[in-house]
């Protein structure tokens, strides 16, 4: 066997016991009712702060107006219960249609 499958092997179960050892951990200890609201709440603050960086852009403080009506489409379908590929479809379509009026103006 070769070095490069040793490193891959020892690279994969370091990944699964990264991945396995919260999950194991918190059903032994368990978790305070204040950690589990928050993070409950994680996964919607995680995807807020995506969302504001995606808007604001590299290094600017004045948003993509493209982007910002993409997020804020997106967000509106997601928020009435559309699909997923829904959401991302007609965030992309407003997206497209933002930047290309944008250019020709």
């Amino acid at each position: 066997m070769s070095a490069v499958w040793i490193v891959m092997l020892v690279v994969g179960a370091a990944s699964l016991a990264f991945r396995l050892l919260p999950i194991v951990a918190v059903e032994r200890i368990g978790l305070s009712p204040r950690t589990a609201n928050g993070l409950r709440h994680a996964g919607s603050g995680a995807v807020a702060a995506l969302a504001a960086l995606a808007i604001l852009g590299p290094g600017s403080l004045r948003p993509n107006p493209a982007v910002l009506v993409a997020v804020a489409v997106g967000g509106f379908l997601a928020w009435r219960g559309w699909s997923m590929t829904r959401v991302v479809l007609a965030g992309g379509a407003a997206y497209a249609l933002v930047a290309v009026a944008t250019a020709l103006l």
